[in-house]
Formats: structure tokens, sequence, C-alpha cells
């Protein structure tokens, strides 16, 4: 599911946002994400940050579609 949802929020995000978001998902420390990609350490976090969510209500929709719809019979 998370692979899925990863693959469909790509194209969303333009720059090094993904790119932040692995190397953040591989444990590097936001200052050397930061040193690595010529951005502030804040821009990291928020980058990180938007991505976080965005991934989380995909997961979120990919799940209810996965779900069975209940019926109510009369």
């Amino acid at each position: 599911v998370m692979q899925q949802a990863m693959a469909q929020i790509q194209p969303a995000f333009k720059g090094q946002a993904i790119e932040v978001f692995e190397l953040n998902l591989k444990g590097m420390p936001a200052a050397e994400i930061a040193k690595n990609t010529g951005l502030t350490i804040s821009s990291v976090y928020t980058l990180t940050k938007r991505v976080k969510r965005r991934i989380y209500m995909e997961v979120r929709a990919i799940v209810a579609d996965l779900e069975p719809v209940e019926t109510v019979e009369e």
C-alpha cells in the first residue's frame, strides 16, 4: 500500500520534496539532508511534513477502497 501511495503522489510534488522525504526515511538527519541538497533545515522539515501528510491521505484512500463495503439488507 505504501509503495502504491508513493507512486501516486510523486507527480504532485516538484523539486526535491520526494528526495528529501526518502532521505529522511533512510534516517539521514535534517541537517545533513539540508547540506546535501542545498536547502535550509527549515525547508527540509517543511517538505518532509508535506510529503508525509499527502502519503497519509493517500494510504487512507487506498485502504478505504480495499475494505469491503457493508450492505444493509432490508
